[in-house]
């Protein structure tokens, strides 16, 4: 079995998904196989070119919520996002 890779971007992606598991109490999936309700899905990262002939670059990660609905933590999530961005 191969080991697990282990640079920048995987580290990058196993943070990413820590986070999410410790604010969301969900399961973080990056398979989309593997998806069920009550999980959140990170997509595959899109890379923008900042400067450095290449060498500097943005990386977004695109976030699903995959839930059913009235479940209890995933409106904890959303109102606690909603705080933080204004709305009551």
């Amino acid at each position: 079995m191969p080991a697990p890779y282990t640079d920048l971007f995987n580290e990058t992606l196993d943070d990413l998904a820590t986070t999410l598991t410790a604010i969301t109490s969900l399961r973080v999936v990056t398979d989309p196989t593997k998806l069920v309700p009550n999980c959140v899905f990170i997509q595959a990262p899109s890379f923008t070119t900042i400067a450095g002939n290449g060498n500097i670059v943005r990386m977004d990660y695109p976030i699903k919520v995959v839930a059913q609905q009235g479940y209890p933590c995933c409106a904890k999530y959303c109102k606690s996002r909603q705080r933080f961005w204004g709305r009551q």
